[in-house]
């Protein structure tokens, strides 16, 4: 039986507000120095920024809890 290594990907997400381009480099500054030390343990860690809008609707609500007699069906017609 062969046996191979666990394969997992680690993900840090942080939310960061601001104000304006002058903060959003510093924070990026920081981030990469951050980097820079996970470097030395891992192989090829990185990093990505990416920019987010605000919802325009608040998130939906969650479905409602039924109780164990009711079983939930989606149908699609396909007409």
């Amino acid at each position: 039986m062969k046996n191979e290594p666990f394969k997992i990907k680690a993900i840090i997400t942080i939310d960061i507000d601001a104000s304006d381009a002058y903060e959003i480099e510093a924070h990026r500054r920081r981030l990469n120095e951050a980097l820079q030390e996970l470097q030395a343990s891992y192989d090829a860690p990185k990093l990505e920024i990416k920019s987010r809008r605000p919802r325009r609707a608040p998130r939906a609500a969650a479905p409602p809890k039924l109780g164990p007699e009711f079983e939930i069906v989606r149908a699609r017609y396909a007409g």
